[in-house]
Order: C-alpha cells, then sequence, then structure tokens
C-alpha cells in the first residue's frame, strides 16, 4: 500500500531521530552529535519525511554562494518504492532554488 509522506524542514529537536535512520542505512554515517555540530549553520538544511507523525526518511544538503551539495539521503526499508525519496529530492532541489543555488553535486562513494 502506498503511504503519502509528508516533507518537512528539520530542526534540531530531530536530529536524534535522523542519526538513526542514517546509521541504520548509510554504513559508516554521521553520528547524531556529527548531525548536530554540521546543522549548527545557516546554509545547511534537512528535510523529513514523515508518515503517520514519523520520520521515515530525510534528505540533507549544504550550500556555499551558487553551488549546493545533496550530502546524504535514506528513507526505511519498509517505506521504499513510493516515491518518497524522489520528493525528498524534489524538496531540496526546491529549497536550493529558493537560496539561489545554480549547480547542485552529488559525490558517492564506491
Amino acid at each position: 500500500m502506498m503511504q503519502r509522506a509528508d516533507i518537512l524542514k528539520c530542526t534540531a529537536e530531530d536530529i536524534p531521530r535522523i542519526a538513526i535512520i542514517e546509521e541504520k542505512y548509510i554504513p559508516g554515517g554521521w553520528s547524531e552529535k556529527s548531525f548536530a555540530d554540521w546543522f549548527k549553520n545557516n546554509n545547511r538544511v534537512i528535510f523529513k519525511a514523515v508518515v503517520d507523525g514519523e520520520p521515515v526518511g530525510f534528505i540533507n544538503g549544504s550550500w556555499i554562494i551558487d553551488e549546493g551539495e545533496l550530502l546524504n539521503i535514506a528513507v526505511e526499508e519498509n517505506f521504499r518504492n513510493q516515491g518518497i525519496a524522489s520528493e525528498l529530492l524534489k524538496a531540496l532541489e526546491n529549497y536550493f532554488t529558493e537560496n539561489n543555488v545554480k549547480k547542485i553535486f552529488l559525490e558517492v562513494r564506491e
């Protein structure tokens, strides 16, 4: 069954749950402290996908002048293949556009 997710901008209070998703699905990923420290700068954003009041995915990115970077994206396994990651990506792209970002970069591991 397809679930509709609300895509919302995260606050510092969301960091613990985002870190749990990160730890589950991105081996060697960021810790809760890493997210919290990173999130303190103004040119950084995290969006969460929420289903029935619970975060089930996230995307985070940062930007400098007119260049942005998608850093991490993850969706809980039982919510995959429902378009949630696409919605998260769209939210980040729109946010970057609103902040005059012209290029978006993505680095990947082997």
